[in-house]
């Protein structure tokens, strides 16, 4: 039985990684994409 439950433990210490990892990706890519916007709209001004 304890087994068995320190098996459930892993299981959900590795979801909750898997899901922290993928909240990071998705901050990573949002900055990504402000930055790209933020770029565009500075080169586009100086263009001017």
């Amino acid at each position: 039985m304890p087994k068995e439950s320190k098996r459930k433990e892993e299981k959900k210490q590795l979801k909750r990684e898997l899901a922290n990892a993928e909240e990071e990706a998705e901050k990573k890519k949002r900055e990504e994409v402000c930055n790209e916007k933020s770029q565009t709209a500075s080169s586009s001004i100086t263009s001017v």
